[in-house]
């Protein structure tokens, strides 16, 4: 948005960036896109004025080659407020990055924690980087290999009974990117709300299941080193954690300055802080509720018969 508001101002643009940017989100947000192409987006007086709400939107737009119609959901009486949702698929992260706000009617919260795919794994599966990058292309696997999505295998999994073991390995790996990461960024969403069942600890126990468990697909209940595998996945988030510069505490001892007046900043930037700060916090509770799950997960895997 910086890139776009400095080329504008160079094309004779007179306006400064936070009114580029308040313009921008009425646009995103309170504009439709036409259906003829090249029309980009219109704002419509009156849609312009309805919220969005994730949850609970009483109408919806439709729009026609020649038409912009708001469609009630259900029956509405004079005073109701009419709603819409700007976008059913999201959650709260996406709403931010696509429309610039925090939406406070989100159900659904997640981070994004980048994890490369030999970390997936425990650190008795990686190979040695001089194992990997020693490997001939007459004795593929010999000392070690590296699949399709660049998780190294070491000679000792190789080993096992005609490699079944790593290939539903990589198989329950692929399962839950589909799920839960974007692979070109090796981003995986965390929630926050049953971790244990979200896609990045189901691809963390794959490192420790055995080949009954990882043919027990995709992984969503507790197998028999639970514990470890829990373990592994919080050490992912307290790594990602440590890359921050600020700590949660710092964010949100700078936020509540904000709120007091006891502090100024430009508006990307407490964006940005209160971003942050959300990330941090999801982040710190879902690796503490892993740590803290141990004995919990023992018995669910006692439970289980695992």
């Amino acid at each position: 948005a910086h890139r776009e508001w400095c080329a504008l101002v160079e094309s004779g643009g007179n306006f400064d960036f936070e009114r580029y940017l308040w313009a921008t989100c009425v646009i995103r947000t309170r504009g439709h896109a036409s259906s003829l192409g090249g029309m980009g987006h219109a704002l419509v007086p009156v849609l312009d004025l309805t919220n969005h709400r994730s949850v609970g939107a009483s109408a919806h737009v439709e729009v026609t080659s020649d038409a912009v119609n708001l469609v009630a959901d259900s029956g509405l009486s004079p005073g109701d407020e009419v709603t819409i949702n700007y976008a059913p698929d999201a959650d709260y992260l996406d709403v931010f990055e696509r429309y610039g706000f925090f939406d406070t009617s989100a159900v659904l919260h997640t981070a994004e924690v980048r994890v490369a795919p030999p970390d997936l794994l425990p650190p008795e599966l990686r190979a040695a980087p001089d194992a990997a990058a020693g490997d001939s292309e007459d004795s593929p696997g010999a000392r070690g290999s590296t699949d399709a999505d660049g998780i190294a295998l070491s000679s000792k999994s190789c080993a096992s009974t005609e490699g079944s073991t790593d290939a539903a390995r990589r198989l329950a790996v692929a399962v839950q990117a589909e799920l839960g990461c974007d692979t070109m960024l090796d981003a995986w969403w965390v929630p926050d709300h049953r971790v244990d069942t979200c896609p990045l600890l189901a691809a963390v126990r794959s490192g420790f299941a055995t080949l009954a468990e990882l043919n027990d697909t995709p992984l969503l209940r507790p197998i028999r080193r639970e514990r470890e595998a829990r373990a592994h996945m919080a050490r992912l988030l307290r790594a990602h954690l440590s890359q921050y510069s600020t700590t949660l505490g710092v964010d949100e001892e700078l936020l509540q300055q904000l709120c007091c007046g006891g502090a100024q900043m430009a508006l990307e930037e407490e964006a940005a802080l209160r971003l942050t700060a959300f990330e941090k916090r999801l982040l710190t509770e879902a690796a503490a509720w892993l740590e803290e799950a141990d004995e919990q997960s023992e018995q669910l895997a006692r439970v289980g018969g695992r």
